[in-house]
């Protein structure tokens, strides 16, 4: 039997009476829209849901957050140290090997389990946080390191599942769709991001004899200069999390088609600016070039609302994406985003316009099976659109709405 809310106390109104297929009487109320909820959904939530949403946010959100903030900032402080003279310092001229393996499970895992905790039109904006915490480690570290070459550089002589799956199961997860083009779009967004290339520009300035005589920077300005470009994009990703959950009402579509337009954009100019005749007009275009690089996080929460009736497929399919992305991230730069070709790297360049083309082609043909997956309980019940669904407390597995 369905737990009823009480509409008279939370701003709540009725939103179904009953289910077709069940004696049982079933009763949903839908939030009253308040312009606290667009800024925060747990102000549109009665006390006892807003109390448990509170303790989600504050052990599951807050914990993976702060774990991706540090782990981003070991990981950046290698490139960083890198633009500082650490190659030249250690004498380091080798390639990174395996240095990920033990940390490759953690970024799936919090998706699966925001995907477990958040609905719909809570996991976008919460998606976007727990990504966007990395990128301020990211931006962090190169403020660390700027600090350390300023303060430290030269001090005491040293350079600053147990489901089982039966062979019906795995057939029938084989022989869905969503097994192969759900990781496949968050593989083309994963690896049709460009590479950071700011700090190998003004590392450039540097070189004998100089590209710009008279124009040179130093260490800790090549690692602070780059900084603005994440904290734009900082701006823009959230706007993106709290625009999909709110105004659109959980449409996370949009923002892989204008991300991809604005990733071609920045692509074009910056394949077609002179590397150094405009270094203030190049510098505005790197400071803008990552606003269309935040629909990771909500591609990921796309696929935890398409795969929300089956746990076992969806913690699969997340997985598969996220790490099918990063094995094809560890071998292409090696030919695309060679460190010789920076700052240019037109091949590289090219390459992320390529597959910004094939997301958007990927897009709308995942939006065109949906579309028909959705057609055809609408034959089934004979009626022009899809029955409701009732939701209650006892019903888990079963779909929620997804933003198509």
């Amino acid at each position: 039997m369905a737990t009823l809310r009480n509409p008279g106390s939370h701003g709540y109104v009725p939103l179904a009476d009953a289910s077709p297929e069940s004696t049982e009487n079933h009763v949903v109320f839908e939030p009253v829209k308040t312009w606290k909820g667009y800024i925060w959904d747990t102000w549109e939530l009665p006390q006892d849901q807003r109390r448990l949403l509170f303790k989600v946010d504050a052990f599951i959100l807050t914990f993976a957050s702060i774990g991706y903030f540090l782990k981003n900032i070991d990981q950046t402080n290698i490139n960083n140290a890198f633009l500082s003279g650490m190659e030249e310092d250690l004498e380091m001229f080798g390639n990174q090997l395996v240095t990920s393996f033990f940390e490759s499970g953690f970024y799936p895992g919090v998706h699966y389990m925001l995907g477990s905790w958040y609905t719909p039109r809570e996991i976008g904006k919460r998606a976007m946080l727990f990504w966007l915490a990395g990128s301020v480690g990211s931006m962090f570290s190169g403020f660390l390191q700027g600090a350390a070459y300023t303060n430290l550089n030269g001090v005491h002589g040293r350079a600053g599942c147990k489901q089982p799956w039966t062979k019906d199961r795995v057939k029938k997860v084989l022989s869905s769709w969503h097994t192969y083009h759900l990781p496949l779009l968050y593989i083309l967004w994963n690896n049709g991001n460009p590479q950071t290339a700011m700090g190998y520009w003004l590392k450039s300035f540097n070189e004998q004899p100089p590209p710009v005589p008279g124009t040179s920077f130093t260490v800790p300005e090549i690692n602070n200069l780059p900084i603005p470009t994440t904290a734009i994009f900082l701006v823009m990703a959230l706007t993106w999390g709290w625009l999909s959950d709110g105004p659109l009402q959980g449409a996370r579509w949009p923002f892989i088609y204008v991300g991809a337009i604005l990733i071609i954009v920045f692509n074009i100019l910056l394949l077609n600016m002179p590397l150094y005749s405009n270094v203030d007009g190049r510098k505005v275009v790197y400071w803008l070039s990552n606003i269309g690089h935040g629909a990771g996080p909500l591609i990921l929460s796309w696929i935890n609302e398409i795969c929300s009736a089956d746990t076992e497929k969806r913690a699969l399919i997340v997985a598969i994406a996220n790490d099918l992305a990063y094995v094809v991230q560890a071998v292409v730069p090696m030919f695309m985003w060679r460190t010789t070709d920076f700052p240019a790297a037109r091949k590289g360049y090219t390459y992320s316009t390529i597959l910004q083309v094939l997301l958007i082609l990927e897009t709308a043909f995942i939006q065109l099976l949906l579309w028909r997956d959705r057609r055809k309980p609408v034959r089934s019940h004979g009626a022009e659109s899809p029955p409701p669904l009732i939701y209650s407390d006892e019903e888990e597995g079963e779909d929620n709405h997804i933003g198509v």
